[in-house]
């Protein structure tokens, strides 16, 4: 097999899987010299390199119509730009709040409120009844 048909066949089978946009379109313009046929008017080249973009770009860039493949390209590296900005954003976030809750757990001054030692000493030293909890009358016994 010529190198032009296997250049054409990769160009064919070209799937965005990992890359970025940019890195996607790039492979796309050096692949499609090999496959004229296939990219011969915009429209054609559009849908096709369209085809294999990210479904979260795929919505975002659908919403309107392009008529050079330059635009599409264009404003696909800024959705995923924006989307990649937004993932880092609450990640962050996530990050900040996670490290927020692990710090007040191990922050000495929270530590330091709490009474030392057992909160609960001598089980036994109220008749076995907890320590918040108010003890019961016997029926023997009248507030009269």
């Amino acid at each position: 097999m010529s190198i032009q048909k296997t250049k054409e066949n990769e160009f064919m089978q070209l799937h965005r899987g990992g890359m970025s946009v940019l890195e996607y379109a790039s492979k796309f313009i050096e692949l499609s010299h090999f496959a004229p046929a296939f990219v011969a008017d915009e429209r054609l080249k559009m849908n096709r390199f369209e085809a294999w973009i990210n479904l979260g770009i795929k919505e975002r860039i659908s919403v309107q119509q392009y008529t050079f493949y330059v635009d599409l390209y264009d404003i696909a590296v800024n959705v995923e730009r924006v989307m990649r900005e937004r993932s880092n954003y609450f990640n962050e976030q996530y990050r900040i709040k996670r490290r927020g809750v692990n710090e007040r757990k191990l922050h000495p001054k929270v530590q330091d409120r709490r009474p030392p030692g057992n909160p609960y000493p001598n089980k036994n030293a109220r008749g076995g009844q907890h320590p918040n909890t108010r003890p019961t009358l016997c029926s023997k016994m009248s507030l009269d």
